[in-house]
């Protein structure tokens, strides 16, 4: 789950504008950093978007959990509902 970050200015802007409205996908480490993001849950489709993924670089998340210890996961991002 996202918990902070540091977003863009113009971020509002371009989802007012309709951009960036989908749910995207990231890798996200054990250490709650997000790698690229993808459109599938699989993390297959790569989305190749500087903006987007600069955006996605700021933000951190709680990282998944094995056995009460933090692993590398997946998660799921919908940026027009982020509360940070």
């Amino acid at each position: 789950a996202p918990v902070m970050g540091k977003l863009p200015a113009d971020l509002p802007a371009r989802l007012a504008e309709g951009k960036y409205g989908d749910t995207f996908y990231v890798k996200v480490s054990k250490d709650g950093l997000a790698e690229e993001p993808f459109l599938d849950a699989a993390c297959t489709k790569r989305i190749s978007d500087p903006y987007l993924e600069s955006v996605v670089k700021g933000v951190r998340f709680k990282p998944a959990l094995e056995n009460g210890s933090p692993v590398n996961g997946v998660a799921a991002l919908k940026l027009d509902q982020l509360a940070i």
